[in-house]
């Protein structure tokens, strides 16, 4: 039996990934060491333990179905959820190499250095299951097979129910999707369309907008986040606030750099700042590669659509960014056009 090269990777990996799980994570999450390791966790579990009266799982204020369903599955055994979080990562890992012409060892270099990643195997939490409902996805995209857009769209309102939508969306758009120079029209004629009828809906997310202007004060985009979300509630609006509030979403936390040594807050001012670093490190190499091409690449497609959806949150949550880090980590890993016409492959 030969074992996969980008298996053994993960020996090591899961070597450190244990060592913190038993001497940080666990400690972190029974309250026994003062460092916060998690984001949501202690509430999911709380909330599974006694469901409130009138929560509802899937919501526009928060969704919860997902975490509360593998906490029961799992019977709120810490030891059992790092184990799925594992195993879920491995799946994730080895579905983008067999599908993707990727550098394996590249490929699992850039997801685990992201300590949003690693941190985020140690406790019930949505990033670990939004990773594998994407690459679900993206592999569906990749090999057209329908049971991975299938397992995609089942798994996906258990993290979001803006997931679910955005998979359809896409869907849509690859359907119709015939010619590659159709793709920029249809990117800005849905940017104007959202920009029009936002304004006209907007009343829907008012609990939202109040939850995200209750929390300004303590998020590094204070001040200009919610101007921005006064922009996009105007007629045309989304248009101007669009850019600016993807950069503010996926680059922002690098003014917390400064915080870095405060561990009072340490999934905000360590965790997600060097998830904003991670982030920035892989966008400035594909740009110096420059593998960025609408025409040419259906993943900067997908991700552009991903920003242009999820951009219109009122929230500023920078893990709503998450996806796009994947794509990132895919795009960088890709192997060179050199190696991929020798190999008779190339990237979609």
């Amino acid at each position: 039996m030969i074992i996969k090269k980008y298996i053994l990777y993960f020996i090591p990996i899961y070597f450190f990934s244990s060592l913190g799980f038993f001497y940080l994570g666990l400690p972190s999450l029974l309250g026994e060491i003062d460092i916060q390791l998690y984001s949501d966790s202690l509430l999911y579990e709380q909330y599974a333990r006694n469901l409130p009266d009138g929560l509802e799982l899937i919501s526009l204020k928060g969704n919860f179905l997902g975490p509360l369903f593998l906490l029961d599955l799992l019977d709120f055994n810490y030891l059992y959820i790092y184990l799925f979080n594992s195993i879920l990562m491995i799946i994730s890992v080895s579905l983008l190499v067999k599908n993707y012409n990727v550098n394996s060892f590249l490929l699992v270099l850039f997801i685990f250095i992201n300590p949003l990643v690693f941190c985020s195997l140690w406790s019930v939490n949505k990033e670990i299951l939004l990773f594998f409902d994407f690459t679900l996805f993206l592999v569906y995209v990749k090999n057209k097979k329908k049971l991975f857009l299938f397992l995609a769209i089942i798994v996906s309102p258990m993290i979001r129910w803006q997931i679910t939508i955005f998979l359809l969306i896409i869907m849509i758009l690859l359907i119709i999707d015939t010619k590659i120079k159709y793709r920029k029209t249809i990117f800005f004629f849905s940017l104007i369309s959202l920009s029009i009828i936002y304004p006209q809906i907007s009343f829907v997310f008012e609990d939202v907008v109040n939850h995200a202007l209750a929390g300004q004060d303590k998020d590094s985009g204070k001040g200009i986040y919610p101007m921005l979300n006064n922009l996009q509630n105007n007629l045309g609006g989304y248009i101007f606030a669009f850019v600016p509030k993807t950069l503010q979403l996926l680059y922002g936390q690098l003014f917390r750099i400064t915080n870095i040594t405060d561990f009072s807050a340490f999934w905000n001012n360590v965790v997600l700042m060097l998830n904003t670093v991670a982030t920035s490190i892989l966008s400035i190499y594909i740009i110096y590669k420059k593998r960025i091409s609408i025409k040419n690449d259906i993943l900067v497609y997908i991700a552009l659509f991903y920003v242009l959806i999820f951009t219109l949150t009122p929230i500023y949550n920078t893990r709503y960014m998450f996806p796009i880090y994947i794509i990132l980590v895919i795009v960088a890993s890709q192997k060179t056009i050199k190696h991929r016409k020798k190999n008779g492959k190339f990237f979609n």
